[in-house]
């Protein structure tokens, strides 16, 4: 369940050992609104870069990786992606002191980019049960429009619940691909969003035509 609190959204399914927000435009443009976070330059791709330094944590501060995804066990370093239309999710084991967070697109998501963070966090140790994971707000099926061709990829690997006609749902799909690389259907949150028609609370690059900003989605393991 989420709540919305500090002009964001927050997940109830998180602990006290971390601090996470999905933002709107009321918490300001995520481009510009960093305030120390590493934020990699995003290119709607599947790399998932592994934090496992307070050293490399600087570094990257410094000069961000090239990824959609990042991870880490280390205590305060805050992870974070902006989108305006796209998919954040935010990941945690808290029994690993493990967190993540990704950005998916159309592409990411039929590339499995949530899968894939799944298994980020079992190399590292996790179990599939203990991971939790929350999708933010992003575009939704009513809104979302592709090409015949994108539109049967996604079915061919989600299945038809997510296609109607030429629209596809992304947050489903990422729910799917949760599911399938182990978690608890109690260890996903999700609720209905959709960036592109909620104008008084989201930027949208669909339905603005151009990037005019974005939202900022964090996550910060805490000291225990």
């Amino acid at each position: 369940m989420y709540k919305f609190e500090q002009s964001q959204y927050k997940s109830s399914l998180f602990n006290q050992n971390m601090t996470h927000g999905f933002g709107t435009k009321a918490y300001g443009d995520g481009r510009k609104n960093l305030r120390g976070f590493i934020q990699p330059r995003q290119t709607h791709g599947t790399t998932i870069e592994l934090i496992d330094s307070i050293e490399l944590a600087n570094e990257y501060s410094l000069n961000p990786p090239s990824a959609d995804g990042l991870i880490t066990n280390i205590s305060n370093i805050t992870l974070s992606v902006v989108n305006a239309d796209c998919v954040p999710i935010i990941y945690s084991d808290s029994s690993k002191g493990i967190i993540g967070i990704t950005h998916g697109g159309w592409k990411g998501t039929l590339a499995n980019i949530s899968e894939i963070m799944v298994g980020k966090f079992k190399l590292m140790g996790s179990n599939a049960r203990d991971i939790k994971a929350a999708i933010g707000p992003a575009i939704g099926s009513c809104c979302y429009e592709v090409s015949g061709d994108i539109a049967s990829k996604f079915r061919s690997n989600f299945g038809s619940s997510i296609v109607d006609s030429f629209k596809i749902d992304l947050t489903r799909a990422n729910h799917i691909s949760l599911l399938r690389a182990g978690l608890s259907p109690a260890n996903i949150d999700y609720g209905f969003f959709c960036t592109s028609c909620q104008r008084d609370k989201f930027w949208s690059y669909r339905r603005d035509g151009c990037i005019i900003g974005e939202m900022v989605s964090y996550v910060k393991l805490l000291n225990c």
